[in-house]
């Protein structure tokens, strides 16, 4: 039982490292979402500073998905469960991400690269991981909204 529970984890897990839901369309996001995990409830909410987020819940973690003005997406943030779920997450980052620090991780993909870091959130009162293309200039994690 125990192995079919690490397997099932493991599984769970592929989505966030495939797919960061950057740079794409709120239909784009959602039907992606749906693909991967058919009647999942998604939740959108407006942002004050303007644009809007989905939000999801996984077995393991939340995930958020930040847009911008012009309906793209550029801010994916992961919410952990729990320790356990937060050193599971770093170990895959480790193994498959460019180490940059502790906390910050690159990824090199289709000819972007994405920046990966471990925040304190304030608003979450736990640690968050932000990915978002490496040239980003986002806000502030605890400037948002989730």
């Amino acid at each position: 039982m125990k192995i079919l529970l690490i397997i099932l984890f493991c599984l769970s897990t592929h989505s966030c490292f495939s797919q960061f839901y950057l740079g794409y369309t709120e239909n784009e996001v959602r039907d992606q979402i749906e693909a991967s995990s058919p009647h999942k409830q998604i939740k959108k909410n407006f942002i004050l500073q303007g644009g809007f987020s989905l939000i999801w819940e996984e077995s393991n973690w939340t995930s958020v998905v930040y847009f911008n003005n012009k309906n793209i997406s550029d801010l994916y943030v992961l919410i952990p469960n729990d320790a356990n779920v937060l050193n599971y997450l770093i170990e895959r980052f480790n193994k498959d991400f460019y180490i940059v620090s502790d906390t910050y991780w690159r990824r090199y993909s289709n000819g972007k690269v994405y920046k990966i870091e471990l925040v304190y959130s304030k608003t979450a009162r736990q640690y968050v991981f932000s990915i978002m293309f490496f040239n980003s200039q986002k806000s502030q994690i605890d400037d948002l909204k989730y």
